[in-house]
């Protein structure tokens, strides 16, 4: 009888441990260190378009890493996230949300350490607003790649814009430094 209810409960143990293995938490950490010079001094307007970087100052810089499988997830950070679907990656991947101090809302995307690493299916980018002070106009805001070490935007994200989220989407085959433009 005990034998019989001592493997119960180690059965109970190792499926709990393996469901627990298989969504793994996002892991959260906050650089509180107070940056004296902004990331990106660039702000250039793109030519075509007549954009230029939403203003939006923090001195912080934020991450948050999270571990996606092939059957898809998401990594979250301050209301900014990136949904992988189902058959995106091919293996567990590292994937992290940066947001850097800068002058402008920049939100910088890395999947196992790779800066522009490419994906199998387009995943889902949304960038969170909310912290932008100031009169916005949601209609005027779309998503940019950028070159962080000029500034300048290089190419424009078709993008969807939710002005009660405070939230601009985009899909990508590709990770880059993203900023938020009007």
């Amino acid at each position: 009888m005990n034998r019989s209810r001592f493997l119960t409960l180690g059965l109970g143990l190792a499926i709990v441990t393996v469901l627990a293995a298989c969504s793994e938490p996002t892991a959260l950490v906050v650089d509180e260190e107070v940056q004296p010079e902004f990331y990106f001094g660039g702000g250039k307007k793109d030519r075509d378009h007549g954009d230029s970087p939403l203003i939006c100052p923090t001195h912080t810089t934020r991450s948050a890493t999270g571990i996606i499988r092939p059957n898809g997830g998401t990594v979250k950070l301050d209301g900014h996230s990136v949904t992988f679907p189902a058959g995106a990656v091919t293996k567990p991947t590292e994937v992290t949300i940066r947001t850097p101090a800068s002058r402008y809302l920049i939100v910088n995307l890395r999947a196992d350490g790779q800066e522009y690493p490419t994906f199998r299916k387009p995943v889902t980018v949304t960038i969170s607003y909310d912290r932008c002070k100031g009169r916005i106009d949601p209609s005027d805001l779309v998503a940019y790649q950028i070159d962080p070490d000029s500034g300048e935007l290089i190419e424009q994200m078709p993008s969807s814009v939710n002005p009660l989220r405070k939230t601009v989407t985009f899909k990508t085959s590709h990770f880059s430094h993203f900023v938020i433009a009007d």
